[in-house]
């Protein structure tokens, strides 16, 4: 892909977030019970340090509006408020 896209920080630190919830949640539950996983992950705690509200099924609810980076500018990608 030829386009530069730079995520930055913020992406990474999300999926360090979810992946430990997930990880927790697994952990918690049998690998199989998707409904127990996904009633584990709504009991995780919001997290100011990156925005984080609450899961909403299977969607991250965040305080916040996520952009991104394309060829130096930036681009409102989604908007979480």
């Amino acid at each position: 892909m030829s386009e530069d896209v730079d995520y930055g920080f913020e992406a990474s630190a999300m999926a360090y977030i979810h992946v430990k919830q997930l990880a927790l949640a697994v952990k918690n539950c049998s690998k199989k019970d998707i409904n127990c996983q996904l009633k584990f992950m709504k009991k995780s705690a919001p997290d100011s340090t990156m925005s984080f509200v609450r899961w909403d099924g299977k969607s991250a609810v965040y305080d916040f509006t996520l952009k991104e980076r394309k060829n130096g500018e930036t681009e409102l990608v989604r908007s979480y408020n």
